[in-house]
């Protein structure tokens, strides 16, 4: 993907992973869109759902990093240990910043399970993507930068996928 094909004004979606990616390091083209968009290149946008999405990712990839937890799911073993949770800072410092990266937080959908329904029925996407796709579309935004590839199905969104993924380890 070239970032710089997001430059033509209207507003973009930002999938979740974007962020993740972003704030973990995984990505350089994460990165750079970020920094078109705190720069006012690129008017992004994306939605409390994602942003929750972010929240949750980055607390159990901030545990597991520190060294804390190990194994599979960790948000299990998070919630067994709140002293870990407790000493936890960087996600919410990362999470925080969407807003004041210039990253607009679209108003949540009046019921949005039933909006997001058609998606998830034309589609196939899962529950997060549909209610990120109804949030955008009802929005008005036609674009979203993501990693995920589910995105390509969506006949009335341009997906632009992240292509320099590192993985998780």
């Amino acid at each position: 993907m070239d970032p710089n094909d997001l430059l033509s004004g209207t507003p973009v979606g930002l999938d979740a992973n974007v962020f993740i990616y972003h704030f973990t390091g995984r990505s350089r083209t994460a990165s750079h869109v970020i920094e078109l968009v705190e720069s006012g290149e690129i008017d992004a946008v994306t939605s409390r759902e994602a942003v929750q999405d972010v929240l949750h990712r980055l607390m159990t990839l901030e545990a597991v990093s520190n060294g804390l937890i190990s194994g599979k799911n960790p948000a299990r073993k998070l919630k067994a240990r709140p002293e870990i949770v407790r000493t936890l800072h960087r996600y919410f410092a990362d999470t925080c910043s969407i807003s004041a990266l210039g990253v607009r937080i679209l108003p949540a959908l009046d019921d949005p399970v039933r909006r997001s329904q058609p998606l998830r029925d034309d589609f196939g996407l899962l529950a997060g993507d549909s209610l990120l796709a109804a949030t955008l579309l009802a929005n008005g935004v036609g674009r979203i930068v993501t990693a995920d590839m589910d995105f390509l199905r969506v006949a009335s969104l341009k997906a632009f996928l992240l292509d320099d993924i590192g993985s998780f380890s």
